[in-house]
C-alpha cells in the first residue's frame, strides 16, 4: 500500500468513542506526539492561535466530565489565544464579521490532525464543542419561575441559580478566561469497547456513508 491509500483507510476506519480504560494513561510520548500534530495544522493567515490545555489530573477530568458527561484518561481543551489571533490584524480587519469564526475552523483543523495522529498510535479519541455557553446545573429547580430564571441566566451568561459555565472550569487550570477563548476539547484513551461500523447508526444517521455524489451539490469543473 501507498501512504496515500493508508492514510485513506485510516480516515476511513477511525470512529469516535465515547468509553475509554480510565486505569490506562495516554503516555507522555503520544501525548507528545499528538499535540506536535495539533501545532503542525494550518490557521488563518497563519496567526497560529491555537493553544492546548492536557489534561490527565483525576480531580480535573472529574470536574471536565461534568459539562461533557465523559471520562477519559486524557483530555485536550483547545483555546483560541485572542491576542494572537489578533496581532497582526488592524482594527478595521478585526470588525469583519467573516473572520470571527476563523479561531474554530483553526481548531477544528488542529483537532482533525490530532484525532488521526491518535488513530494511528492505537488509540480512541471524539470530538467535544466547547465554548463559554457551555454549562451544567448544579442543582435541579421546579417550579415556571425557577425555569424561566435560568432561561435568563443562560441566555445572559449568568452563572447563578444553579447555572455553572465552561469559565468556571478555565479558571481552576489559572487560565485568562478573557484572553483565551475555548473552541473544542479531545478526550482520548484506549477504548474500552469495539466500535460497531456495519449497520451502526448515531443521532439518527448511518455511521457509514452514501456513495459520494450524494454529497457533491455540483461539479463546476
Amino acid at each position: 500500500m501507498t501512504m496515500h491509500t493508508d492514510l485513506i483507510a485510516l480516515i476511513k476506519s477511525r470512529r469516535s468513542v465515547r468509553s475509554f480504560q480510565l486505569d490506562q494513561p495516554v503516555s507522555p510520548k503520544h501525548v507528545t506526539q499528538i499535540l506536535e500534530a495539533g501545532i503542525w495544522a494550518p490557521t488563518g493567515t497563519n496567526q497560529q492561535e491555537i493553544r492546548f490545555a492536557v489534561i490527565q489530573k483525576y480531580d480535573l477530568l472529574e470536574a471536565f466530565a461534568l459539562y461533557k458527561h465523559i471520562k477519559s484518561p486524557l483530555v485536550i481543551v483547545l483555546f483560541a489565544d485572542m491576542e494572537a489571533f489578533y496581532s497582526s490584524y488592524p482594527k478595521s480587519v478585526r470588525r469583519q464579521r467573516h473572520k470571527r469564526p476563523l479561531p474554530h475552523v483553526d481548531s477544528g483543523l488542529a483537532m482533525m490532525n490530532m484525532m488521526l495522529v491518535a488513530e494511528s498510535l492505537g488509540l480512541k479519541s471524539v470530538p467535544l464543542n466547547t465554548s463559554r455557553f457551555l454549562f451544567y446545573e448544579t442543582q435541579k429547580g421546579s417550579g415556571l419561575w425557577k425555569r424561566l430564571l435560568k432561561q435568563f441566566a443562560i441566555r445572559t451568561r449568568t452563572s447563578c441559580l444553579g447555572i455553572r459555565f465552561f469559565d468556571h472550569f478555565v479558571r481552576q487550570l489559572d487560565i485568562d478566561t478573557n484572553r483565551f477563548l475555548p473552541t473544542g476539547a479531545l478526550a482520548i484513551g484506549h477504548s474500552d469497547t469495539q466500535p460497531k461500523t456495519e449497520g451502526a447508526r448515531y443521532g439518527g444517521n448511518p455511521v457509514q456513508r452514501s456513495e459520494l455524489e450524494h454529497y457533491v451539490l455540483g461539479r463546476y469543473a
